[in-house]
Order: structure tokens, then sequence, then C-alpha cells
């Protein structure tokens, strides 16, 4: 089982390095995630696949086939996808996949799920917890006027209550997410949730133009600015353990790549890919399952 020692990951107290790639969404892929980590296993030097599980409604794309208590997905998808990832001795993260504020209402739905499904998985000791994905919280209008330290105070007490709850059920690794879609960890790396075995997620993209209904200018260069900061934020981030549980990149862009790829040699970084699909943006695989241009690198940088 892997803990969290200091600022690091460890197996039996030596050094460990989470490098994984991402699945899309369990309740649309089912049973095809068997094939999927064949895939991943064939192509990607990895110890860990991380599995989305989506809630009923979330900002953003929706599952066909959301969890929902009781609804049997845990027993259909989730656990023959753990007991399969085990068998090629592979990590898995469960990712519950919110990407909404964290309040009381999303803090109970990601409590409902973790309390149906840990009972249910408890025997195997290679799954790690990413208990909620993206918190949109932030103080600020547009993303990039937030606040590393204001964010975090807005969203640790939800934080807090989800994993003290887990913590009566597993001692397993546990992942929290860091505010404003996982971009600002600093403040978690200065005022960190009181537990054990705890990491913080970040969320690596470069940046992207979206219809804003600002100055095209104004907001192309906030935005530019934001995603180079989070990469700055990641290398001030050194009193927590980080896992950058989504790293997307568009090989359009030398600069944000290479900016990424000198990080990885100054920091051991604990990263997965998003995301092993042909279809799913970025995509890992292209529509005849072999490494797209962003797979490839992927691939060189996990050799």
């Amino acid at each position: 089982m892997l803990q969290v020692k200091d600022n690091k990951i460890v197996q039996n107290n030596i050094d460990y390095q989470i490098k994984g790639v991402s699945l899309i969404d369990i309740g649309e892929l089912g049973l095809g995630s068997q094939s999927r980590i064949n895939t991943a296993k064939c192509f990607w030097n990895i110890n860990t696949i991380r599995v989305p599980v989506y809630p009923p409604e979330v900002i953003g794309r929706r599952s066909p086939f959301p969890y929902r208590p009781n609804n049997g997905i845990i027993e259909r998808a989730i656990v023959p996808c753990i007991a399969y990832a085990d068998a090629m001795n592979l990590n898995v993260i469960i990712d519950w996949h919110q990407i909404n504020p964290l309040n009381s209402q999303t803090t109970d739905q990601a409590l409902t799920f973790w309390k149906e499904v840990i009972p249910k998985i408890k025997d195997f000791d290679n799954v790690i917890f990413e208990i909620y994905n993206e918190p949109s919280n932030g103080n600020g209008s547009p993303i990039w006027k937030s606040t590393a330290t204001e964010s975090w105070a807005e969203c640790k007490p939800f934080l807090q209550t989800i994993v003290s709850s887990i913590r009566e059920l597993s001692d397993n690794l546990i992942i929290c997410p860091t505010p404003t879609y996982c971009r600002l960890p600093l403040g978690a790396n200065n005022d960190p949730i009181e537990g054990e075995n705890i990491a913080y997620s970040v969320h690596v993209y470069p940046p992207e133009m979206l219809d804003t209904g600002q100055k095209l200018s104004e907001y192309f260069q906030g935005h530019i600015d934001f995603n180079y900061a989070v990469l700055d934020q990641i290398r001030q981030s050194q009193n927590i353990a980080l896992v950058l549980t989504e790293v997307g990149f568009n090989m359009d862009n030398d600069k944000f790549t290479d900016g990424f790829r000198q990080l990885l040699q100054e920091i051991p970084l604990n990263w997965i890919a998003w995301c092993l699909d042909p279809a799913w943006w970025p995509p890992l695989l292209t529509k005849y399952n072999v490494p797209s241009n962003f797979g490839k690198e992927v691939k060189k940088l996990m050799a």
C-alpha cells in the first residue's frame, strides 16, 4: 500500500513515483476498461490507472451511466476494473469526477459514493481515493484572478469532512483536490488537511481560448499567465505530496510542453496523463488505437 511520507509518496519506505494514464468515465467504458488497461500497459511505462466515476450531474460532459446510490455500477464496472488492474500489478486511482463548487450538497454527494464504494473494495491494497475531481470554487472571475489562499479556505472545511469520514472506513492513500479546477495548490501547501496519508492533486493543461465575452486579448493573456503560474505553484508547493492527476498537452504549444518537460527534470513528479481514448481531449490514442502525437510524447516522458 502506498503511503505519504513528508512530501513524497513511498512504498515500503522507498520513494515511489506514480506514473499512469486516465481512463474515460467508467460508466461509459464499463467492462471495456480491461482492454484499455492492456493498451496502456502495451504502450506506456505505467504503474497506475486512473478511473473516473461520474456523478449524475456535473459541469461539462455527462455520463450516460453515472453513479447513483445502489445502482450497481460499483459491482458491474468499478470492482472488475480494480481486480483486473490488481492482477496486472497496477495501482488504481478511483476518481470521484465531480466538477462543481464544493459546498454542502456536493460534499454529501461525494460522501454517499465513498461510503458505498469503500466497503466493497476494502480488500484491495492497490486502490487510491481521489475524493473529488475539480472544485470550481474560486474567489475571482475570471479564474486567473483567484488567489490560492482564499480559494483554499473556501474548500478546506468540506474536504476535511470528506477525509475524516473516509478515515473511519480506510487508511488508503487519499488525494485531495485543490481549488479552481485543481490549479492552485499553494493554499493547501501552507495549510494542509488534518490527517495522515494525504496527497493533493493538480491539473496541468496548456492555455486555451474560450468564448468569454471579454476582450479577447485580455482574456487570452490572462489565461496564458494563469496556466504558466500553475507550473510555478507546483515548484513552490514543497510541504505536501502532489499528484498531477490530469496532465494534457497541445503539441502545437512547444513553450508549454517544454515548460512541463523542464518541471519533470527538476522534480520527480507523480503524474497521470489524460486521456486514454481517441475522442476525449486531449487523446492519447488515435482512432487506430495507437499513440497520438500527445501519446508519443507521454511515452518518451514516462520511459
